[in-house]
């Protein structure tokens, strides 16, 4: 029951192009952090911070704080 309920959601999610939407999202978020990285740098210590837990969050065992903080 269990692998066909896991099946079910494979081919809604391929079937209904929610992946399409996925990678448009994606794309649309790296081209709007290009433009305008001009304005972000001046956050550097805050983009460090967000890479530490996005690194916790993902799972890493040991999350390595960048070098600027050793």
């Amino acid at each position: 029951m269990a692998l066909e309920n896991n099946t079910e959601k494979k081919k809604k999610f391929w079937g209904t192009g929610t992946w399409i939407g996925l990678i448009a999202v994606t794309l649309a978020v790296c081209v709007i952090l290009i433009r305008f990285w001009k304005y972000l740098t001046h956050y550097e210590i805050l983009i460090y911070a967000g890479l530490f837990f996005t690194a916790m969050l993902a799972g890493s065992p040991l999350p390595s704080l960048p070098h600027v903080w050793c």
